[in-house]
């Protein structure tokens, strides 16, 4: 089950209108990349599922965003989807 309605994804992103995308096989670089958008105000990010093991990775951060309470959302938007909901 999605942590976030698609409603609160779409305001979480118009909030800081920007979506990093971003993939790194480091976790620990992950984590940092993470980390650093969050201070700057960011709460939507897109961690790509490119390159190996990539879904471990995720697993990883995932794990470590709970960890941390930091606010955060996996986003996969659509034209279609966006045409929707504004």
């Amino acid at each position: 089950m999605a942590k976030f309605s698609k409603y609160e994804v779409m305001a979480k992103i118009a909030a800081a209108p920007m979506v990093p995308v971003f993939y790194n096989r480091d976790v620990e670089i992950c984590k940092n990349v993470v980390k650093a958008c969050y201070e700057g105000g960011v709460r939507a990010f897109e961690f790509t599922n490119r390159g190996d093991f990539a879904h471990e990775v995720f697993g990883e951060l995932s794990k470590w965003v709970n960890t941390e309470k930091l606010e955060s959302t996996g986003v996969v938007v659509t034209h279609s989807q966006v045409s929707a909901t504004f």
